[in-house]
C-alpha cells in the first residue's frame, strides 16, 4: 500500500503537463470506417480529401481536388446541406443525408453523409449504409423505451446505473461504465455494466488526470460523442497535410472519424480495449462525466444507433439538471425550516451574533462539520469548546474572494493554517458574509483508501527528446493509496444547503444592520447636535416614561429648569461661537455631575432641564445650588481669555400623582425660574 500526502508534488505531473501539449484535434488522418472531403464554402469545391475516397465514393483522392462538390453528390444533396445550420453546437446532433454514388467506375454505393462548418471550411464526411442495419425507425423506438426506463430513476445514483445499463442494451459493448470527472481532472468510476466477466471490473477505481489531459476534456465537452470502432485499424491520412486556406492542419474537433492519438491508441491496447465509444455528460455547460463503453475487437455502431446516443446524451444531462433541481429546492426549504428560530430571533430585535450563539448547535449538523468558526465584526465565535482552544482563523478572511461559497477538502493547507488549527480545519466550507466577516465548517483529516487503476507511482516519461511522444502506462490493475492531508469532500446536498445559508446570514445580517442604523436615526434624532445632551423632543418622550413609573410607584420625582444669565451678552461680546462653547461645556458639565439615571435635556436656546428620578424637594434644591455654586466659581477658558457665566434655577416636585403631567411640571419649574430671574438671577427658586 502506498500513502501519500496531499501537499507532496505528485509524481504523476509530469505526465500529465505532457499530455496537455498532445495536439489531438489536428490528428491530420481519419479512422478508416468512413471517407472525408474538405470543401471551400464560398467556392463549393473540394480542397483537401482523405487517401480513401475510391472505396467509399468511387473516385480517386487527387481526382476530387478542385472538383465542384455538388458534381460529385448531386444538385440535391448540396442543396440539402446548403439549407442546415452546419456551425458545431452541442451536441452535434446533424441531420444524416442518405444518398446513392456510383463514382468513376459506375458502382452504385449507398452512403450516409454527415456535413459540419469549421471556419471557412464545410467537412463531409461518409460511411457506407449498410444493408441489415439498424433502421432509423426501429432505432427511434428504442430510444424512446429508453429513455422511459431512465425517466422512472428518483435519485442520481440509480439514474446513473439505470443509464449505462440502458447504453449497454442498445449499444451491445462489453463493459459501460459511467466515469465522473473530479474538480481536479482525476476521473472515478462510479457504476459499471459489464456483458461478461471476461473484461475486467473498474468500479470504484479512480484514474489520473493525464489519463484524460483537459484539451480532450474540451473536446467531450464540445461533442456528445466520441467513436472508435477499431484501434488497430492505420489511419487513413488527409491530402494535402495543410488545408490551402488556413495553411494549417486540417481541424478535427468535431470530426466523428478523427483518427485516434498514438498514444491513446497504446493506451487503450494495454486496457485490452480495440473498440470504444463515449458518451459526454455534460450539465450547464460543464463536463461531468462520460458513459464509456468498451470492447475487446473491434466494433461498429450505426448511425442511427449514434445518433440515439447523442440523443441520450442530453435527455441524461436534462434529467440529471432536474433531479438536481428538485433536489436543491428540498434542501433549500430544510435549510429554511431549520434557521427560521435563529431568523425570527433577529427580526424580534436579538443581536445577530447572540442569536447565532443560542443557535450555533443546529448547523453543526446541517453541514455534518466537527467545528463551526464565524468572524463578526470584532467577535469571534468558536464551536465547540475543543474549538476555542485553537486561533481563530482569521486567514480565511480574504479566502472567499469573489465567491460567496469556497468548498475545499485541504482548505487549511491552501490558506497557511498552521497545523494547530488544521486539527479542525483540514478542510473547510466557507461563507462570505461580506466586509470581512465569514463562517466556516471545518472537517478534521480523513485518512482514507483510494483504489486507483494501475500503479501510479510506477508512471514515466518514455525518451521524449528521441520519441517525441509518452509511453502510456501499462498496467490497469488494482493498486491501492492511503491519502492524507484531506478531509471528507463536502457534497453537492451540502454546498447546496451553504448556498441557501449564505443568503439567510446575509438577509439576517441585514436586518440586524438596518436595526442598528434605524435605533442610530432614532437616537440622534431625540439628540441635540451640539450638546449631545437629549433634545426637546427626546426628554418628553423620556420624561414621560420617567413619570409614569413615579406615579404607578408612588416614587419623588423633582424636576429643575435653569437658564443661562445674561447669555445675549456672551454672543453679542465675544460672538456665536464663544456662545456656542459655552453651551458645549455645560452639556459635559452636566454629564459627568449628574446620576446615571437622571435625565438632562437642552430646551432650546440657553434652557436646560434635569428630571431627577427618585428626589424629594430637600434634595432637588441641594442639588441645583450645588450645581449653581460649581458655575459661578467656573470660569471657561475660551482663545486667549477666559469667560465667566451664572445660571438660575427654578425647581418644581411631583405633589399629585393623579393630575400631575410633566408639562404642569415644566410650567411649575419655568415659574419658579423667571422668579429667580426677577429677584436678581444666579439663585434657586421653589415652586
Amino acid at each position: 500500500m502506498n500513502e501519500t500526502s496531499a501537499e507532496n508534488l505528485d509524481p504523476r505531473v509530469a505526465l500529465y503537463e505532457e499530455c496537455e501539449n498532445e495536439p489531438i484535434h489536428i490528428p491530420g488522418s481519419i479512422q478508416t470506417y468512413g471517407a472525408l472531403l474538405a470543401v471551400d464554402s464560398q467556392s463549393g469545391r473540394i480542397i483537401q480529401t482523405s487517401l480513401n475516397t475510391q472505396a467509399y465514393l468511387g473516385y480517386k483522392p487527387a481526382s476530387l481536388l478542385g472538383c465542384s462538390i455538388a458534381s460529385i453528390i448531386g444538385e440535391t444533396a448540396a442543396a440539402e446541406i446548403a439549407h442546415q445550420n452546419l456551425v458545431p453546437h452541442y451536441p452535434n446532433l446533424h441531420k444524416p443525408v442518405f444518398l446513392t454514388l456510383e463514382g468513376a467506375d459506375n458502382q452504385p454505393r449507398d452512403l450516409i453523409m454527415l456535413a459540419h462548418k469549421n471556419g471557412d471550411t464545410t467537412l463531409l464526411e461518409f460511411e457506407a449504409s449498410v444493408a441489415g442495419s439498424e433502421a432509423p425507425m426501429i432505432a427511434f423506438h428504442r430510444l424512446l423505451d429508453t429513455l422511459n426506463s431512465i425517466s422512472q430513476c428518483r435519485s442520481e445514483s440509480e439514474f446513473l446505473q439505470q443509464a449505462v445499463t440502458e447504453i449497454q442494451a442498445l449499444t451491445r459493448y462489453e463493459r459501460v461504465m459511467y466515469y465522473h470527472f473530479n474538480n481536479d481532472g482525476t476521473g472515478v468510476v462510479t457504476h459499471e455494466v459489464r456483458s461478461t466477466d471476461a473484461v475486467a471490473s473498474y468500479l470504484d477505481h479512480h484514474f489520473p488526470a493525464s489519463d484524460i489531459p483537459s484539451q480532450a476534456r474540451e473536446l467531450y465537452r464540445r461533442n456528445s460523442l466520441r467513436f472508435i470502432f477499431d484501434t488497430e485499424a492505420e489511419p487513413v491520412p488527409i491530402e494535402p497535410v495543410l488545408n490551402p486556406n488556413t495553411g494549417k492542419p486540417l481541424d478535427l474537433s468535431f470530426s466523428i472519424f478523427r483518427s485516434v492519438s498514438p498514444v491513446h491508441v497504446e493506451y487503450l491496447r494495454n486496457m485490452g480495449v480495440q473498440a470504444s465509444l463515449s458518451v459526454s455528460i455534460v450539465v450547464d455547460g460543464q463536463l461531468e462525466g462520460l458513459i464509456a463503453c468498451h470492447h475487446r475487437t473491434a466494433k461498429t455502431v450505426s448511425e442511427p444507433a449514434r445518433a440515439s446516443c447523442q440523443t441520450l446524451s442530453v435527455e441524461l444531462a436534462s434529467h440529471l439538471a432536474r433531479l438536481r433541481s428538485v433536489n436543491e429546492s428540498n434542501w433549500q426549504n430544510a435549510t429554511r425550516e431549520l434557521l427560521r428560530p435563529f431568523i425570527n430571533e433577529v427580526v424580534r430585535g436579538q443581536r445577530f451574533i447572540t442569536s447565532f450563539r443560542h443557535h450555533i448547535g443546529e448547523l453543526l449538523p446541517l453541514i455534518d462539520a466537527d467545528a463551526v468558526f464565524l468572524q463578526f465584526g470584532s467577535e469571534h465565535v468558536s464551536v465547540p469548546k475543543k474549538a476555542e482552544k485553537i486561533p481563530f482563523p482569521v486567514e480565511l478572511q480574504e479566502a472567499c474572494q469573489d465567491q460567496s461559497i469556497l468548498a475545499s477538502d485541504r482548505l487549511g493547507a491552501m490558506y497557511g493554517l498552521s497545523q494547530q488549527q488544521r486539527q479542525l480545519i483540514t478542510g473547510g466550507l466557507l461563507i462570505d458574509l461580506g466586509n470581512g466577516d465569514f463562517l466556516c465548517f471545518g472537517r478534521q483529516e480523513y485518512r482514507h483508501s483510494v483504489i486507483w487503476a494501475g500503479d501510479l507511482s510506477e508512471l514515466k516519461q518514455k525518451n521524449v527528446a528521441s520519441s517525441g511522444r509518452l509511453d502510456p502506462r501499462n498496467s490497469f490493475a488494482s493498486w491501492r493509496e492511503t491519502v492524507r492531508g484531506k478531509s471528507r469532500p463536502f457534497s453537492a446536498k451540502e454546498e447546496a444547503m451553504a448556498r441557501t445559508l449564505w443568503y439567510l446570514l446575509i438577509e439576517a445580517r441585514a436586518l440586524e444592520f438596518r436595526r442598528l442604523a434605524e435605533e442610530k436615526l432614532k437616537t440622534e434624532a431625540d439628540i441635540d447636535a451640539l450638546t449631545g445632551l437629549l433634545n426637546r423632543k427626546g426628554f418628553l418622550k423620556r420624561g414621560q416614561e420617567e413619570l409614569e413609573r413615579a406615579c404607578r410607584y408612588g416614587r419623588t420625582l423633582a424636576l429643575i429648569y435653569l437658564d443661562i444669565d445674561h447669555f445675549k451678552r456672551i454672543n453679542d461680546s465675544l460672538g456665536h461661537d464663544a456662545g456656542d462653547a459655552v453651551l458645549r461645556w455645560l452639556g459635559d458639565f452636566f454629564r459627568e455631575r449628574l446620576r446615571t439615571n437622571d435625565i438632562c435635556a437642552r430646551q432650546g436656546g440657553e434652557e436646560f432641564v434635569i428630571l431627577l428620578p427618585e428626589t424629594d424637594t430637600e434634595a432637588a434644591v441641594s442639588m441645583a445650588d450645588s450645581l449653581r455654586q460649581q458655575l459661578e466659581d467656573h470660569a471657561l477658558e475660551y482663545n486667549d481669555g477666559e469667560i465667566r457665566f451664572t445660571c438660575s434655577f427654578g425647581v418644581s416636585v411631583l405633589a399629585d400623582f393623579a393630575n400631575d403631567t410633566l408639562d404642569s411640571l415644566l410650567k411649575r419649574a419655568d415659574q419658579a425660574l423667571y422668579q429667580a430671574k426677577g429677584a436678581g438671577r444666579n439663585r434657586v427658586m421653589v415652586n
